[in-house]
């Protein structure tokens, strides 16, 4: 390549010096064609900075700048505001929070280049193609590009690189790039394929921190369903259900709310009934989510889910057929639609209860190529071999 490609890699970075090595290795052709690489230390207590610099990065110690604590009064509040059914304090003073979308724009503001790309030190990249990223930034055409991430077995584009004068990050955590000026002036945003650009995160072992920065920011921006919709996630995942279900009404209930976060809203609404064990109040979420959105999933698959577990396996294929009609997500929120296996295996097992078993080899067939790994799928071999079978391995 006859010039160094110009924009700048950033990553955040706090005891991450056994990661980093991982990611600079992945990086190897971006670092040898002259890309900058900047990595902003946030009070490692490890060798973050001295591994950076070995690996060729320029290190900005930031210290606790992007770090504040929980006051008794903040918690209080919080609590107050989100915490529902008797469930015990949501969050604690003295709580440390970290804000993401400071650190983010600090780093933005760090890089030589105007186009930077966000990464983080846990990711890897799969593939590159640096000439395309080169020549796409310098045309002019482009003011974003998005890419896909993949995270387990979910896989979602994500559109963290981008020019830093067009785009400024928000929110404490779940932070995302918004256009400065709304979303006209962000301009146009190219799609990269999986050869011309994608990565994959790895997830360690860091406890997840989340609810108490998003029950701030949904404080500090009451009007904007983004942090109420994340803060009902993030209640679901601590077990808090009856909180997140509170918050996750709220979300619903703001004006600038859209369809397609309602309905989402409404699926993470309807598994907290599920473990609340109010089956009927769950396929009334699902049911509403799936009316709501159209070209969605999910809610149809969580709904054919529930109505297996019960018994009606009728129904239940139906919700699973009609959702292998409409095409897969590939948007974060919809993580789970990227199992691609899950809606033959909801087929297949409820084809075999209703005696249909030609027809659940199909399917199962079809899981097995898809998922070749799982040990339950290879399991359920014996239910179109043997003359008599006990039923699918587990059910969804």
């Amino acid at each position: 390549m006859p010039h160094t490609p110009p924009f700048s890699i950033l990553v955040i970075a706090r005891n991450e010096a056994h990661t980093l090595p991982r990611l600079a290795e992945s990086l190897r052709d971006c670092l040898a064609s002259g890309v900058e690489l900047i990595v902003i230390d946030t009070g490692s207590e490890d060798e973050t900075a001295q591994v950076a610099r070995g690996l060729g990065a320029r290190v900005e110690l930031a210290g606790d700048r992007f770090h504040s604590t929980l006051t008794a009064d903040e918690a209080a509040a919080i609590d107050r505001r989100f915490a529902r059914g008797g469930e015990a304090p949501l969050v604690e003073a003295g709580q440390r929070l970290f804000d993401y979308g400071r650190a983010r724009q600090f780093a933005s503001e760090r890089a030589s280049h105007d186009f930077v790309w966000h990464i983080d030190a846990s990711d890897v990249l799969l593939s590159v193609d640096l000439d395309f990223l080169a020549h796409t930034v310098r045309s002019g055409r482009a003011h974003s590009l998005s890419y896909f991430l993949e995270a387990g077995p979910s896989r979602f584009r994500v559109a963290r690189f981008f020019d830093r004068r067009r785009f400024a990050w928000r929110g404490r955590v779940h932070e995302l790039p918004v256009g400065i000026g709304g979303a006209a002036a962000a301009g146009t945003r190219v799609e990269c394929s999986d050869a011309q650009l994608s990565l994959r995160h790895i997830h360690g072992q860091k406890t997840r921190t989340y609810v108490a920065g998003l029950a701030v920011m949904a404080m500090e921006d009451p009007e904007a369903p983004r942090w109420m919709h994340y803060l009902g996630r993030e209640l679901r995942f601590a077990g808090r259900y009856r909180s997140a279900i509170g918050a996750l009404r709220g979300a619903c209930r703001l004006s600038g709310t859209w369809a397609g976060m309602r309905s989402r809203s409404l699926d993470v609404t309807g598994q907290c009934w599920e473990a609340l064990d109010r089956p009927a109040a769950a396929a009334a979420c699902y049911s509403k989510a799936a009316r709501l959105d159209l070209s969605r999933r999910q809610p149809l698959l969580r709904l054919a889910s529930l109505l297996q577990r019960r018994g009606d396996f009728q129904q239940s294929v139906a919700f699973a057929a009609a959702a292998l009609t409409l095409p897969q997500s590939n948007a974060y929120v919809d993580a789970a639609e990227n199992h691609p296996a899950d809606p033959h295996a909801l087929l297949y097992w409820g084809l075999f209860w209703l005696g249909r078993r030609e027809e659940a080899r199909t399917h199962w067939e079809i899981c097995r190529r898809l998922a070749p790994d799982d040990e339950c799928y290879a399991r359920d071999a014996r239910l179109f071999t043997a003359t008599e079978a006990d039923g699918p391995t587990r059910p969804v």
